[in-house]
């Protein structure tokens, strides 16, 4: 975001621009560690740095839009900061929520996701439709299936605002299929390909695992990601 003149504004956009660029740096290194340890290392410092100055930016946005006259030039850019600072921090909610460990080995895989999907319809509003069968499946699958489910239940809520979520877990055909299927807002899946948003991942644990994977998106109608594996 330009930051222009020396006035309060102007210190709000370089406040905005300053958690970017360190939101930036802890995504980079999220992607380059993947142990549990750091995982939780990372959560923490994101909800102790970055989500406690998104409120308090957004709290100082809308005092300054409080403050400002009627008919100000400056309000509209006070209050697209505001709405852009709230949004950012339901996207942080649902980082967090990504990055979250698990104790996986100790509570089961159905009950671990079944948690999963609370914590997102209490602390997201996210209505998490879940659909689970009593599966077998070596530690190893396990865990892939909890990354993938996390990685996303994290997508939609971060790029497609869903209403509702439906989660799957059942047999077909002698193997064991997941799906995740939002009512969001889709998008192009070439696009997601290109820019990230985790697909490349997803597909990745999957083909490491002897399985399958399915993205279909449309935009305006949702996005549903299947994946198939050995049981």
């Amino acid at each position: 975001m330009p930051v222009s003149g020396g006035d309060e504004v102007a210190q709000l956009e370089a406040n905005f621009n300053r958690m970017a660029e360190r939101l930036d740096a802890a995504m980079a290194t999220e992607r380059q560690l993947a142990g549990a340890t750091e995982r939780a290392r990372i959560a923490r410092e994101l909800h102790d740095a970055i989500s406690q100055d998104l409120f308090s930016l957004r709290l100082l946005a809308g005092g300054v839009r409080k403050a400002l006259p009627d008919g100000s030039p400056l309000r509209p850019e006070v209050e697209a900061m505001e709405q852009t600072a709230t949004a950012t921090m339901h996207e942080m909610q649902a980082l967090l929520l990504e990055l979250r460990p698990v104790a996986l080995e100790d509570a089961g895989l159905i009950p671990t996701l079944e948690e999963l999907c609370r914590a997102y319809r209490e602390r997201l509003g996210v209505t998490v439709d879940a659909d689970l069968d009593a599966v077998e499946l070596a530690p190893p699958v396990e865990h892939a299936v909890l990354r993938i489910v996390q990685e996303a239940l994290a997508n939609a809520v971060k790029h497609a605002q869903p209403n509702r979520v439906r989660l799957r877990l059942h047999h077909q055909d002698g193997q064991v299929a997941v799906t995740v299927a939002d009512d969001g807002a889709g998008f192009d899946p070439a696009r997601a390909e290109r820019h990230g948003m985790g697909v490349g991942l997803m597909r990745e644990r999957v083909a490491e695992l002897g399985g399958t994977f399915r993205l279909d998106s449309t935009p305006g109608q949702g996005t549903t990601v299947r994946i198939l594996l050995p049981r």
